[in-house]
């Protein structure tokens, strides 16, 4: 993303619209959680405020469940 428009909220929003076009597909399809792969150390916390959880055996390799997802929704 350009630094032009860091801190201005777009990556909320971006991952915001994801999460709940994942919840709407999961009432279709079988999809148990988003999975992400976070590129640094700012991007780790970032999608840590959101619930993201590291896998064991890769800390930048991400998830969140689509329970967790359909909760925060409501």
């Amino acid at each position: 993303m350009d630094r032009v428009f860091k801190g201005q909220g777009y990556g909320q929003k971006l991952l915001m619209h994801a999460l709940g076009k994942a919840a709407n597909l999961s009432k279709e399809v079988a999809v148990n959680m988003v999975v992400v792969d976070a590129k640094d150390d700012n991007a780790i916390s970032f999608y840590g405020k959101y619930g993201f959880i590291s896998l064991a055996d890769n800390r930048r390799t991400l998830f969140l469940p689509i329970k967790t997802i359909r909760e925060a929704l409501k």
